[in-house]
């Protein structure tokens, strides 16, 4: 029988070691996400979304990186890690192509438990937690770039969450979970993209037992991942 499913606060709560509720952001995310609610009308613009869509691809880069070059790597087997380092690749990519359409240059330094990055359950319980959390940022992106009339930009969103929910189901993988691919319909969490931004909080600060990882190089993801396909 496979796992009960987490609520989103559950999740996301587990990923970051720390309680998401009233989360103060710091940093430039605070700037984007505003208080709590305002944005309850989802009337962010294209700007905005790219912003938060790259602080998350950013978050992503970092996280897998730091997979696949510490311990958590050493752990799984040869075709896992071959997935994480693609994995790496294709969040590089997004990150590229969302810098290249105009987006704030993201954080280059994000926060996790050091056990996230040496032991295989502590690792794909975030994995599974950040991955839920990105495909559902880019499921609101694809409703307000309807909104906004951009059928490029929402077909942009939804060709990236393709890609956003293979990880997760990888990430199943690499965890013993039975079956990995275990949904009908992918989950939808947010009604707006500045309520993923909220749920990234907990890893743009330091706080208890937390260790700060930087944005890896250009020179250091292409050591370490494997190219992705156009």
């Amino acid at each position: 029988m496979d796992e009960p499913i987490l609520t989103r606060r559950e999740a996301l709560a587990k990923a970051g070691k720390v309680a998401t509720t009233g989360v103060l952001l710091a940093g430039p995310l605070g700037v984007l996400a505003g208080p709590a609610g305002a944005e309850s009308g989802c009337h962010e613009s294209v700007k905005k979304i790219f912003n938060i869509a790259a602080v998350a691809e950013a978050l992503a880069v970092t996280f897998y990186y730091n997979a696949v070059t510490g311990k958590v790597g050493t752990l799984i087997e040869p075709d896992q890690l071959d997935y994480l380092k693609a994995a790496l690749a294709e969040e590089k990519h997004h990150l590229d192509l969302l810098r290249a359409a105009g987006a704030a240059k993201p954080p280059d330094e994000f926060f996790f438990q050091p056990d996230t990055f040496k032991d295989v359950g502590d690792f794909t319980d975030v994995l599974d937690a950040l991955e839920t959390a990105f495909i559902g940022a880019y499921a609101a992106a694809i409703n307000r770039f309807c909104q906004l009339d951009r059928a490029d930009l929402a077909e942009l969103a939804a060709r990236i969450l393709g890609i956003e929910a293979e990880h997760r189901v990888l990430g199943r993988d690499i965890a013993g979970k039975t079956p990995a691919n275990n949904l009908c319909l992918e989950r939808t969490p947010f009604k707006c993209v500045s309520e993923a931004a909220l749920a990234l909080g907990p890893f743009l600060s330091t706080g208890k037992g937390k260790k700060g990882y930087r944005l890896p190089s250009d020179a250091q993801i292409k050591k370490h991942s494997i190219p992705c396909k156009e």
